[in-house]
Order: C-alpha cells, then structure tokens, then sequence
C-alpha cells in the first residue's frame, strides 16, 4: 500500500472502504511482519505475524569467494528500494566500491534514471535486470557484502536469500529489517539516509569476517522446514 507517497489520499480511502470489507469477510488474516500490521491498521484487521518460507536450499550452497569492492543489490528495483540513497552515499565515501544491480524495475525508466544519476556523481554501478537464480548465487558468491537500503519492506524476502548464502548483510533500518538480525553478530543495521552513513559503512568493512556463517544460521529460521509445521496448524485452524 504505502511504500511510495503516490496516490496517498486515495489508498488511505481504498484501505478504509473495500480492503476493509474484504478482510472482515475473510476466513484468517495473517501479516508477512509486524510492519505490515501497522501499515494497514487502517483496514482494522487482526491475525498473527506468520513469518514466510523461503527456499533455501540454491543460497545455502553457495561458496563464498569475496572480492573486495563489489557491493550486491538484489531484487525488484523500486522507487523505495533506496538505491537512490545508495549511490548519494557511495559517492561520498573515499574508497568507492561498485555497486552491482540485478532486478527488473517496477517502472519503465526507472533503470536508466538511476543509471544516469550514478554516471553523473561518478559512482560506477551495474545494471543488469530481470536474471536467473543461478545469477544472483554467483554474484552473491563474489559480492563483498549484500546491500539492503529499503525505505519501507513487507518483509525482505531477498535479505533472507543473501544471508543465507553467508554474505555480509547491511540493512537499513526499516521495522522488517530490525529483527532480521542482530546488528555486528549476523549482520549489520545502517541509517543510509543519516549523516554519518558513509563512516557506518567504512567501519561494516573492517568487520565483514565476523558475521557470514551466523547469518547463515539466522536465515535457517525461515526456511520451509521451521515454518510449514506453523502455516499448516494456521491452515488447520482456519
């Protein structure tokens, strides 16, 4: 609903009117993250936080080869996905890495402007679209750390897949993001759009070492295997 302002005033009528209908008359309501919960409170539907299945298994296996410089963005590019943010940022640090891009925009343009924004302050980014699975597993196999710069998230299902693969994982702060992991243990929690973003980012560099394998163990807890046993009891009850 709310990830972008656009349209604001009709989707807070539309919330209010018929996804308020619609939900009253379903059978079982559940949130993807808490998130979720306040973003359409509106709407005044009630239903546990069911944490999503993500296949594992494909990120689970990647080898990691980092190579210093290279920084990962995965996933749907939007205008809230704050890769904006990102390329402001990078432009601004001393040592510069490549941002590496992959995902279909949401909107025609969108690519080329981004790309165009990053030529013009000089940071060096890649775009490469819609891919294969087997893309973002080579790319988060050589990435030095995966980049997460969202500013609102349902629930992140790319952030899942990079942590799986043991990549370092910088998120920003968003409320999905925040118990996504615990900040310098499995993972690193980064304000992109705060003044001192570009000195957070410096220092994530020196501690990269120290969190691959236990974010790893932290994506462990959505994989199919933990959650099916909890979506069937909902099933069930439903």
């Amino acid at each position: 609903y709310f990830h972008t302002p656009r349209h604001s005033l009709i989707k807070a009528a539309w919330l209010r009117t018929a996804t308020l209908w619609v939900l009253r008359n379903a059978d079982a309501v559940w949130f993807s993250s808490a998130a979720d919960v306040v973003s359409i409170r509106g709407a005044r539907a009630t239903g546990p936080v069911m944490d999503i299945g993500v296949d594992l298994a494909p990120f689970l296996a990647v080898e990691r080869r980092p190579e210093r410089g290279t920084w990962l963005v995965m996933g749907r590019v939007d205008a809230h996905k704050g890769i904006d943010d990102l390329i402001d940022l990078v432009a601004t640090m001393s040592e510069q890495p490549t941002l590496l891009v992959l995902g279909g925009e949401s909107a025609p343009g969108l690519i080329n402007s981004l790309r165009t924004r990053a030529a013009n302050m000089g940071v060096v980014a890649r775009f490469e679209g819609n891919v294969e699975q087997r893309r973002f597993v080579e790319a988060l196999a050589s990435c030095e750390l995966a980049v997460f710069p969202s500013r609102s998230e349902a629930f992140g299902m790319a952030s899942v897949e990079a942590l799986a693969s043991g990549a370092p994982v910088v998120l920003s702060e968003v409320p999905a993001f925040q118990t996504r992991v615990e900040h310098g243990r499995t993972g690193f929690i980064v304000n992109f759009r705060g003044d001192g973003a570009a000195e957070e980012l410096s220092q994530v560099r020196q501690q990269l070492d120290v969190v691959g394998e236990r974010g790893r163990d932290e994506a462990l807890r959505y994989g199919w295997d933990n959650v099916i046993g909890a979506w069937m009891n909902e099933y069930r009850r439903a």
